[in-house]
This record gives C-alpha cells, structure tokens and sequence, in this order.
C-alpha cells in the first residue's frame, strides 16, 4: 500500500510583488471606536506562516498585546481536562470494542512513537479521529499552523490566553464521539480518512476558501453547528472587550468563523467593522509526497509468542502486594491479570513489523523489558484519572 501525504512546501521567500497574483487571507482588521484589533483562522493543517500571515501582515501578531486562541480536538489531553472530566472522557468504553480491531490495529502501527497502543485504546474517538491527520508520515518540519501561530507570538513575547476552559473541551468532546466512532469504524484504514481530510482540509486552507472549510458533513450536522454557535457565543464575553482596547490578535479554528453562528457574524453584530485581508505575497505550492510502503504487518499467529513470552515474564506483577493491584484497584489478581495479557497484546501488535521472528531459545531479559512503559502505560492512566484522595498512600505520585 502507499501512503500518500500531503506536505505545503513554501517557494523562496520575496517581498510582496504589486505584479503577482492577488490572493485573500483568512484574517480580517476588527476595528471599533478608533481601535484596531485582528482576527485569523488558523487550520490543524502544515501550512508555512510566511503564506497564513505574510510580511506585513504578521507584525500584527509580534506587536500584539495578547494572542486569544483556541484549542483543536487534536491538543486534548488528560493535562488539559479538569480531573472530572479526563475520567470521563479518557476512561469511557475503549476504542478499540468502538471501532473494531482492524481498525484500531492499523491506527495504532501509525500511532507508536506517540502513543502507546493501551493509552489509544483509552482515546476517545474524537481525539483518535483528529490524530488520523497527525500520524501521516511527512517530509515537512513545518507544524502545524495553529502552532506556529503560538510559536511566532511567543518568541515575541506575546501573551498567549486559551478562550476555551476546561468545561467547554469537555463539553465539544462528548457532542463529537458518537459520529468519530462511527467514521473511524467504516474502514479498516484509518489513515486513508486522514489522508482525504488532509487533503481537503489543506487545499481550501491554502487557498483561504472560508465557506469551502465548513464541509458538508458539518452544514448537515446540527450537533456540528450547534457546537460552533456555542464555541463563538462562549468566546465573546473574552474577546469583546479586549477587541475593544486594541492590540488584540485572535487565533482560531477558521471553521467557527463564518455562517449565522459563526464568530464574524457575532462581531458584526456586536458593533465591529470587519476588513477582509488580502496579500500579493508569494503562495504556498501543494506537494504530494509518496514514503516507501510500509512494511507488512505480522499476523496474528506470528505474534502469539511474543505475547505469551513476555506475559509469562511480568504476570507477577499482579501478585496480591504488587503496585498494580494496590493502586489500581484490582479486586481479584484474575482480573489484573487479564488486564496485563490485553495490554501485553496490544503493545505486541503495535511494534510487530519491528519485532524479529520469535528466537528458538525465548525472550532474553532486555527483550521484554522493551516492551515494560507501553505495557503499563494504560494502567498508569488509569490511576492519573483517579481522584488522588482515594488512592493508597504512595500511589499518587
């Protein structure tokens, strides 16, 4: 199979020509009362900051008295969540049962190197849907242009302040899962999803089309709508005034900008002349790169001694005084034990095509110690989202 990517590659760079192409910019002057403030739409996509924001556009950003942004599906963590809600998001029913394990297998051969198969197996499939974007193996050292953006801000010393809270992240997250399941759960090939959003994704982002970035699934869903009518609601008690006092520079996701609900239409509303921008700077060209196939993955059967070796190897681990089952909560080792052989499993199945044919002679110890912080690392999520006073002494740490 070949991968396809999507990389935007910047030509060298030039000062704006009056003689080349015109082209619009997804950033509007937000002006009102003789104050000047800016507003962009940034996209979760590898877009080079000298095309989003060319000279002299991007002084507005380096001079800015503070940077508002928002946070993508792909930025959650447990580390962003209050601890309420990282447990109920992170540890609701795994991904894999949601989304059907060849699926969750070919997601998780991409995902290693940035999560461990048992922490995506705790993934909603929300967040495992946006990181389809994340995992297409690229040829670019661009980031993504959302993080650029903070990137730039910071290393002027512009103040960065998220507009979305903990609550609103749980809150988007938990309207997206059902419909991220059920995309996810449609192939076999999760990065061939990531693969068409990417694509689309980008071209319409390079090329500023602010209606084109709200797709059709998003026009259809109202659940989709509704949360982008209650993301720029929410941020407007934040950006009002300081879009009043001047200075500001806000970064969001260019999909909460347009239509009835959408955040330009709020400002309108709200009093604000809104200035479209346009540049004569030199655009960003679209390159698609084809990596080498990825190796083929082992199946099942060759990966059965791997698994049973290194069981065999750590099963004491969920002995009656162990860490695991003190901290964890295991009321039986049985049930602690079955956790361990999954965990053990997925972790194999992720680094199969790395793994050599099982030696005749069995695992040495260095051997199945490389396999000790995927192996836990579920578990070890596990007692993060638990409330720490209700955790043994010497747990929490």
């Amino acid at each position: 199979m070949v991968w396809f990517v999507l990389t935007a590659l910047l030509r060298p760079a030039a000062a704006e020509d009056p003689a080349a192409a015109d082209r619009p910019l997804l950033l509007w002057e937000v002006t009102r009362g003789g104050a000047t403030a800016h507003v962009m739409g940034t996209c979760p996509v590898q877009i080079p900051l000298a095309h989003a924001l060319p000279a002299p556009h991007v002084d507005a950003l380096r001079g800015a008295r503070a940077l508002y942004v928002d946070r993508g599906l792909h930025e959650v963590t447990p580390g962003t969540l209050s601890r309420e809600a990282a447990a109920e998001v992170f540890g609701a029913a795994v991904l894999r049962e949601q989304i059907g394990g060849e699926a969750f297998r070919g997601l998780s051969v991409r995902a290693r190197g940035t999560l461990t198969a048992p922490m995506l197996d705790h993934t909603p499939p929300a967040l495992a849907l946006a990181m389809t974007r994340m995992l297409l193996p690229t040829a670019s050292s661009v980031p993504l242009l959302d993080q650029v953006v903070r990137r730039e801000a910071a290393a002027h010393g512009v103040e960065i302040l998220d507009l979305d809270t903990p609550a609103t992240l749980a809150a988007l997250l938990s309207g997206e899962q059902p419909a991220a399941a059920a995309v996810l759960g449609r192939t076999g090939d999760p990065l061939a999803i990531g693969f068409a959003r990417e694509r689309t994704a980008l071209s319409r982002c390079l090329a500023a089309d602010l209606d084109g970035l709200l797709t059709d699934e998003v026009r259809a869903s109202a659940s989709e709508r509704a949360r982008i009518g209650a993301q720029s609601r929410g941020w407007m008690a934040a950006l009002e005034p300081a879009l009043s006092a001047g200075g500001a520079f806000v970064a969001v996701d260019a999909r909460v900008l347009p239509g009835e609900e959408g955040l330009l239409s709020r400002l309108d509303a709200a009093g604000f002349s809104l200035t479209a921008q346009r540049t004569s700077a030199p655009a960003a060209t679209l390159t698609i790169v084809r990596p080498a196939d990825l190796p083929p993955q082992p199946s099942p059967d060759e990966l059965q001694p791997w698994t049973d070796a290194v069981f065999a190897a750590r099963q004491d681990r969920c002995e009656p005084e162990s860490f695991l089952m003190a901290c964890d909560a295991f009321s039986k080792p049985k049930r602690c034990r079955e956790r361990l052989r999954t965990d053990i499993e997925l972790c194999v199945a992720q680094m199969g095509d790395l793994l050599s044919p099982f030696p005749e002679g069995g695992l040495s110890a260095p051997q199945v110690e490389a396999f000790d912080a995927c192996m836990v690392s579920g578990l070890g999520l596990s007692v993060a989202l638990r409330d720490p006073k209700k955790l043994p002494e010497g747990c929490a740490e």
